[in-house]
C-alpha cells in the first residue's frame, strides 16, 4: 500500500512539518484544525512510497536534515529546554558559500553554524 511523506510549509516557503501517513490530505485537516501552527500552513507537498517502512526512512531522514520547525520527534535538537531554535533567513550566495564549506568541512550546516556562533562570543569574552 502506497504511504506518503508529507512537507507542510508556510507562506514564505518555509518547512513547518515532515509527516509521514497513507491520507495526507486528512493528516492536513488534522493539522490545520487541531494544531497551533496549523493557521501558518500555505502549502502541502507529497512523496509516494511502496511501503509504509520506506517511508518512515524517508520522514526520519527528511527530519533530521530538514529541520522543519514544528517536528520533535526524530529532530536531531538537543533535549528540550536545553537548546533554542531560530529562524533566520539566509542569502542564497551565503547558504551556497556555507554548504561547499561544510562539505569540504565533513560536517553539517548546522554544526558549521554553531561552531562558527561560538568562536564569535568566545572571542567577545574579556
Amino acid at each position: 500500500m502506497t504511504h506518503y511523506v508529507y512537507r507542510l510549509f508556510d507562506n514564505d516557503d518555509a518547512l513547518l512539518y515532515v509527516g509521514c501517513s497513507k491520507a495526507p490530505q486528512t493528516r492536513l485537516s488534522f493539522h490545520q484544525q487541531r494544531k497551533q501552527w496549523g493557521v501558518e500552513i500555505d502549502e502541502m507537498t507529497q512523496d509516494p512510497y511502496d511501503d509504509r517502512i520506506q517511508a518512515l526512512a524517508a520522514e526520519r531522514a527528511a527530519i533530521a536534515t530538514e529541520l522543519p520547525r514544528y517536528n520533535r520527534a526524530h529532530h536531531p535538537s538537543p533535549v528540550p529546554g536545553t537548546g533554542r531554535r531560530i529562524n533566520y533567513e539566509i542569502p542564497d550566495d551565503l547558504h551556497h558559500q556555507l554548504k561547499v564549506l561544510a562539505a569540504e568541512e565533513h560536517t553539517t550546516l548546522k554544526e558549521l553554524i554553531e561552531r562558527a556562533l561560538r568562536a564569535i562570543v568566545t572571542a567577545k569574552k574579556p
